[in-house]
């Protein structure tokens, strides 16, 4: 992992390999999602793909831009598979600010897909990580049993706060190096006191997520079920 910190202007590179046959104006860049709420120093992740037909062998760089004030960058290629991650970390002064950010893609000087995605930033609390760490080990205890090729132990996260600013959802990511891993409990007394989350593969294609499981009641130690992902990621 590389961070960069910045005042005034940042930028990272990371590249993928794709076809030098492809037309300028069929040169296009996804990136997910455009936008998101955040407080500082939250880990804010935006999947950067390009599509299928476009991955082969010419390099392809990844810019990362934030002007005027307020967010580190990072960057972990994930060059194999079509999909990079670009990560910001708001910095405190640019609590209750909108911080706009470019993702670039370019393979020439001529030929250049830019993205722009927005960050709005809020004076806001983290979220509780050990209640978020204790949902997703009951996950994780569940799926070790009924799920093994997942491969999932309860080491090796990296956990943040995610979609600040609800009241009665709390949120909560974590990464490790295979899996992103979204964790989401309803703040309510039984038999409402659900409990969901979601597995994203890392280093894939992947910009959604493949597999989703729910508690329907935490108080009162409902067992895990599968249900139907989400069409897009949390953040």
């Amino acid at each position: 992992m590389v961070k960069f910190s910045a005042s005034f202007f940042c930028a990272v590179t990371v590249f993928f390999f794709i076809s030098g046959c492809s037309k300028p104006d069929d040169f296009e860049l996804t990136v997910v999602p455009k936008s998101m709420d955040a407080i500082a120093g939250q880990r804010c992740v935006f999947l950067v793909q390009l599509p299928e037909e476009e991955r082969d062998s010419v390099p392809v760089y990844i810019n990362g831009r934030v002007k005027d004030k307020g967010a580190i960058i990072s960057y972990s290629p994930v060059i194999q598979a079509g999909v990079a991650e670009v990560t910001f970390y708001p910095d405190s002064s640019s609590i209750g600010d909108t911080l706009t950010m470019e993702i670039q893609a370019s393979r020439s000087e001529n030929e250049i897909s830019t993205e722009e995605v927005s960050i709005a930033v809020l004076d806001w609390d983290e979220g509780p990580q050990d209640e978020a760490e204790e949902i997703r080990d009951t996950f994780i205890s569940w799926l070790s049993v009924n799920y093994p090729e997942l491969a999932l132990d309860k080491e090796g996260w990296i956990g943040t706060t995610v979609s600040p600013g609800i009241l009665e959802v709390s949120h909560y990511l974590f990464f490790s190096d295979n899996w992103e891993f979204h964790v989401s409990w309803h703040i309510m007394i039984a038999p409402y006191d659900w409990a969901e989350m979601y597995l994203r593969r890392r280093g894939y294609s992947e910009t959604a997520p493949s597999y989703a499981f729910k508690i329907d009641s935490w108080s009162a130690g409902d067992e895990p079920h599968p249900t139907t992902p989400p069409d897009s990621v949390w953040r």
